[in-house]
């Protein structure tokens, strides 16, 4: 049920939720989890709501702000019902943090 459109950077991705109402942002966070979630941190300041499903290596781990339930992370390798399950997740955080 989704259209999808494909962005070169994450930065891009969420600066598009801005000018058009975009659901579900899905990401890899690259090599710097740390450079991502500032770029989450950021977006989401500026007005981001979308929900954001990062993914990350299994053996990297990641603390992100709590009170920000419509991010979350995926560890690769996972399978397409893992995937689903997320963005279930990431969709109902976001529908519950609307106003």
């Amino acid at each position: 049920g989704f259209a999808v459109t494909e962005e070169r950077s994450l930065a891009t991705a969420l600066a598009v939720t801005t000018q058009r109402t975009i659901g579900l942002v899905v990401a890899d966070s690259g090599r710097s989890v740390i450079e991502t979630l500032e770029v989450v941190r950021q977006s989401r300041y500026e007005g981001c709501t979308a929900a954001i499903i990062l993914t990350i290596e299994s053996r990297d781990t990641v603390v992100l702000h709590p009170s920000d339930s419509r991010t979350l992370w995926l560890a690769r390798p996972f399978g397409v019902r893992e995937f689903l399950d997320v963005v279930d997740e990431s969709t109902r955080a976001t529908a519950a943090a609307s106003p």
